[in-house]
């Protein structure tokens, strides 16, 4: 079995890292992060921060011979029952506006998460921009539960192939929180 993972940072990659050995190697077009787990070969993808970022790498890195991909990472929780830290796990992913197309999630990986403890929720949208200002992810909570910046265009890539995909995020900030730095002058 073969399972691609994508982070965006360095840092979201880190943890696992330090607790794995993994080597390099090359999968489509794309240098990823090799390991066994489970009888299963697992390739981590650095992909960028952002949808343009996030789009290069699934085009570079998800190809057919996939049997499952994953959209790693932090989100910004949309609702006030989401605290920092809490592992969700979306059935769908919108981009753009957020009554624009989505992507939906694999329910029988959904499920897999859930039983290991991810919390279900129904939508991320997957923002153009960090968004650091609290009333801003009130307003973007009416339509979906977090948002982070990559995940539309790994499960739009794994749609077009054919391969099962999973949105899973941690969260990072919650919704009450107003982030101390615009972290879109810093990317």
């Amino acid at each position: 079995m073969k399972i691609l993972v994508t982070v965006a940072l360095e840092a979201e990659f880190a943890p696992w890292r330090s607790i794995r050995d993994f080597r390099r190697d090359t999968w489509g077009r794309s240098e990823v992060h090799t390991t066994a787990l489970g009888g299963a070969e697992v390739g981590v993808v650095l992909t960028g921060v952002g949808s343009r970022q996030a789009a290069l790498a699934a085009s570079r890195s998800i190809g057919c011979e996939l049997d499952f991909c994953i959209s790693s990472g932090l989100a910004g929780a949309l609702r006030p029952q989401y605290q920092i830290g809490q592992i969700l796990a979306a059935r769908s992913v919108t981009g753009g506006t957020p009554a624009e197309r989505s992507w939906d999630s694999s329910p029988s990986l959904i499920s897999l998460a859930a039983g290991l403890g991810a919390t279900p929720v129904a939508r991320f949208h997957t923002a153009d921009r960090v968004i650091h200002r609290a009333e801003e992810k009130r307003h973007l909570g009416r339509e979906a539960d977090a948002v982070e910046m990559e995940s539309f265009e790994i499960l739009r890539r794994s749609a077009e192939c054919g391969i099962p995909a999973v949105a899973i995020r941690a969260v990072g900030d919650t919704v009450t929180e107003e982030l101390p730095l615009d972290m879109n002058q810093i990317f």
